[in-house]
């Protein structure tokens, strides 16, 4: 098993890039490697325990970790589960998931009696094109997209596929700009 330090690093390098040339300052703390982690504990060999979580609730809203959360979900879940996750009650994570789906941030789901809740990806997209366009100018957009076309020479598998969905975003970007 790898050890929490090797993770951590691991996690800092693999969202370096996001944070740098795809969130503008202000945002960028919502993607930091901590709060990726704390969405998917048991994904990272995580527990409840760990000293992490408390900083995490120190340091964030109630709003702020629920919407981390659910932002970072790959499968619909329930205000309960989400709760847990966050930290809240599952009270407040409803009424914050209502506002939520309320701005079109998330998408709501009727699944057997009990609301599910997922990202709308299509939202986070044009949130992402939108940032990009507001941090960058054509020629750096260009620039952007040809770096990480070459970084795709070099990466195979899941990597690879998110370095596309990156360049995909940035294509749409520039495209934009003409």
């Amino acid at each position: 098993m790898i050890s929490k330090h090797d993770q951590r690093m691991e996690i800092e390098s693999q969202y370096a890039t996001i944070r740098q040339h795809f969130l503008p300052a202000r945002k960028r703390h919502e993607a930091s490697p901590l709060n990726l982690v704390l969405a998917q504990p048991d994904r990272y060999g995580m527990t409840e325990d760990d000293t992490g979580v408390d900083a995490w609730i120190e340091a964030t809203t109630p709003l702020e970790r629920v919407r981390a959360i659910s932002q970072t979900l790959t499968e619909p879940r329930s205000a309960a589960w989400i709760a847990d996750k966050s930290c809240v009650s599952e009270d407040t994570a409803r009424s914050y998931l209502d506002q939520l789906v309320d701005t079109g941030l998330l998408i709501q789901h009727d699944c057997e009696r009990v609301s599910k809740y997922s990202p709308n990806h299509s939202h986070i997209r044009a949130q992402s094109i939108k940032d990009l366009l507001d941090e960058h100018n054509r020629t750096e957009l260009v620039r952007l997209r040809d770096d990480l076309r070459v970084q795709t020479k070099h990466i195979e598998g899941e990597e690879r596929e998110l370095l596309e969905y990156r360049i995909g975003l940035v294509e749409d970007a520039i495209e934009q700009t003409s």
